[in-house]
């Protein structure tokens, strides 16, 4: 009886020492390494990468743990995905019992696309608009007395696959047209041209009076532009019947502003013009026209801090007005 009891003791403790070797039929291997697919990432914000991680020895078996050190810069999930949030670099570990590896993640900005804005045209009434440029966003246009309807205005953008151009009419004279040039993509990105319409009442420049006055935004072709204020002008006729009294003020917010006549009589000179006492970017000079001279033709050269920026030639017809 006593050997039997002994051996039924051996044949359980053999048993027992069995299945603590195995999990039921499967032998366990625990791991003793981890390794990443990738111990390098380079990603732009928005994109995203899967991380793959092996244990080691083969067929070793555990439970892998993500984490980011700067989540604000890349975040990872619970199946190694790596997603770029903003610029930086990261280190994404993976963990499996007392073993890790890491990867580091470098972030670059996401990639900007930059949408040219600009119209390439603007017509009105089938006529294109004279002195139209690009990057100039506001225009003057004075129509034939008896004028009485808004001519219709077009427009035809630079990248017009990638924008959208949307003309409201001037409803009456003198009115204004708009037309927004916005990105497809992004409606909020967009730009603004304006023309302002009025009908010539017989008093204006160029009907016979001897001065013409009034304000502009368009400069001279190939020479920087304007803001979005430009400039008054006057030319004027002085009572000798000969000379010509020319004023021109910059109403663009600059400093340090000196101005300089760019005179075509007919050969090119430049002049200093004098400043307007109290208005420091407002300017004036009296010119005696050559004796046999009827037009007189000019622009104007604002010079401040940081750049220029140059009128449009103006012909002024001495003793009657612009022509």
């Amino acid at each position: 009886m006593k050997r039997q009891n002994l051996l039924i003791l051996l044949l359980g403790a053999i048993v027992f020492s069995v299945s603590c070797g195995k999990d039921g039929d499967k032998d366990i291997v625990t791991p003793d390494g981890i390794l990443l697919n990738n111990n390098t990432l380079s990603l732009a914000a928005g994109e995203s990468e899967t991380l793959t991680a092996t244990l080691t020895p083969k067929g070793a078996e555990g439970t892998v743990s993500w984490t980011s050190d700067k989540p604000e810069v890349a975040t990872v999930d619970d199946k190694g995905l790596v997603t770029a949030v903003a610029e930086g670099t990261a280190i994404v570990e993976a963990t499996v019992g007392s073993h890790s590896a890491q990867c580091t993640v470098t972030v670059t900005e996401e990639d900007v696309v930059i949408v040219d804005l600009n119209l390439a045209s603007i017509t009105y009434g089938g006529a294109s608009l004279e002195g139209f440029q690009g990057n100039v966003l506001s225009y003057d246009v004075e129509l034939p007395e008896g004028t009485v309807d808004a001519p219709q205005v077009a427009a035809t953008a630079v990248a017009v696959a990638s924008t959208e151009v949307t003309v409201t009419q001037a409803e009456a004279l003198p009115g204004t047209a708009t037309v927004v040039v916005a990105e497809k993509a992004n409606t909020a990105n967009k730009k603004t041209y304006v023309i302002n319409f009025t009908v010539d009442d017989g008093s204006n420049p160029g009907s016979g009076d001897a001065e013409c006055s009034g304000s502009s935004t368009v400069n001279l072709e190939g020479q920087p532009a304007f803001d979005t204020n430009g400039y008054t002008y006057s030319f004027k006729t002085a009572e000798n019947g000969k000379d010509v009294i020319v004023e021109f003020e910059l109403l663009d917010d600059q400093i340090g502003v000196v101005a300089f006549a760019w005179l075509y009589n007919p050969d090119f000179a430049e002049a200093q013009l004098d400043p307007v006492a109290g208005n420091d970017k407002k300017f004036t000079k009296t010119f005696t026209a050559a004796d046999g001279t009827t037009v007189f033709k000019m622009a104007c050269k604002f010079a401040f801090a940081g750049g220029m920026a140059v009128t449009k030639v103006f012909e002024y017809k001495i003793g009657e007005g612009c022509n």
